[in-house]
């Protein structure tokens, strides 16, 4: 007799798609929501374009006490480099953070329940115009939305 495991469904994934920064803004949430629409999926933030899709949306409709709320009762949080992270961070929600340009390095502290997903340019075959050393050199625009699918998963997984 063999026993088939599957994932847990209708888990609460709360994603933070928006950012005032340029270099902050990813251009496929619209996947990430739909590759993770199995789940209970909020959207929040604030910003003039919503995002349009099938989930609970609460951009625009959230006060801080409520986002804290909110990203609290979650499963995981997907969201870039942003003060919800460091939300998830104080209050131990484990999260999946798209990082560039700056590299989780000097964001996150150690021991933080957070997944980094970092790109820097070189790896990603773009011409590098500073030192490899650089923590100033990633593009979350590099990272695919299959990899952050699939790092939200493995957390909701290991739930």
């Amino acid at each position: 007799m063999s026993i088939r495991l599957e994932q847990p469904t209708r888990r609460r994934v709360t994603v933070y798609p928006y950012s005032k920064s340029p270099g902050r803004r990813w251009r496929w949430w619209y996947e990430v929501v739909q590759g993770l629409s199995q789940n209970h999926v909020t959207i929040v933030g604030h910003s003039p374009e919503p995002m349009r899709c099938k989930c609970e949306n609460r951009t625009n409709m959230t006060t801080l006490k409520e986002l804290i709320s909110i990203i609290c009762m979650s499963d995981v949080l997907v969201c870039t480099d942003s003060g919800p992270m460091h939300i998830a961070i104080r209050y131990n929600v484990p999260c999946v953070a798209l990082f560039g340009p700056v590299s989780p390095a000097l964001r996150v502290p150690n021991g933080a329940n957070v997944t980094c997903l970092y790109i820097p340019d070189e790896k990603a075959g773009m011409p590098r115009r500073v030192k490899s050393s650089d923590p100033y050199s990633g593009n979350l625009n590099h990272i695919p939305p299959a990899t952050v699918i699939n790092a939200t998963k493995e957390i909701l997984w290991q739930k």
